[in-house]
């Protein structure tokens, strides 16, 4: 059996926590401005569709940049 190092280990766990739909609500309230905290409680509605927005305005310049590329055009 192959030696796991730590590093290999933490960014094991760190993808298991995203892969869960409560993991994927935390990501989206970060992205939105959500400060975790002990004090904050939960996020609300409209820091979760700020969130939404962040995601779609990356997916859209993924998809820009995708288009370049395969036209031959340079970033």
């Amino acid at each position: 059996m192959e030696a796991v190092n730590e590093d290999e280990k933490a960014k094991g766990l760190e993808w298991q926590r995203y892969s869960k739909p409560k993991g994927a609500y935390q990501s989206q309230a970060k992205s939105g401005g959500f400060t975790d905290t002990k004090r904050t409680g939960i996020a609300g509605w409209e820091t979760i569709w700020a969130g939404w927005d962040t995601l779609q305005s990356y997916v859209v310049g993924y998809r820009m940049a995708k288009e370049m590329l395969a036209d031959g055009e340079t970033l």
